[in-house]
């Protein structure tokens, strides 16, 4: 996002409900596995922490990810065999990090796009 040169300066602010479910949601299509160097049991500790340490934000993280998940399938299920997830991500990612509300809007119009 930050290295992102399409996005004005204000896009590449954090919100945090954006930031936190994306990383979960990176977590459950195994991002984390194939991008960093880190052994499933330091994945697993990691989220551990997050569920022990900060449940807040453990919190946010499992709502958020829904949100990333119930998108995915959106696109999914209107686009079909035309779904790509590759350009589903480049499109979420792409965006910067915004509400979800308007990243589903971002969504919608991507899959209106593809079609």
């Amino acid at each position: 996002m930050r290295e992102n040169p399409e996005l004005p300066a204000f896009r590449k602010r954090s919100y945090t409900a954006y930031g936190e479910r994306w990383g979960d949601y990176a977590s459950i299509v195994a991002h984390m596995r194939a991008h960093v160097l880190e052994s499933d049991t330091q994945i697993a500790s990691e989220s551990l922490r997050y569920s022990t340490d900060i449940p807040g934000q453990a919190l946010a993280h499992r709502i958020g990810s829904n949100g990333f998940v119930r998108l995915r399938e959106r696109a999914r299920a209107q686009l079909g065999e035309r779904f790509d997830l590759r350009a589903f991500h480049d499109r979420v990612l792409g965006c910067g990090m915004l509400p979800m509300s308007v990243l589903a809007q971002q969504v919608d119009g991507w899959i209106a796009s593809q079609r």
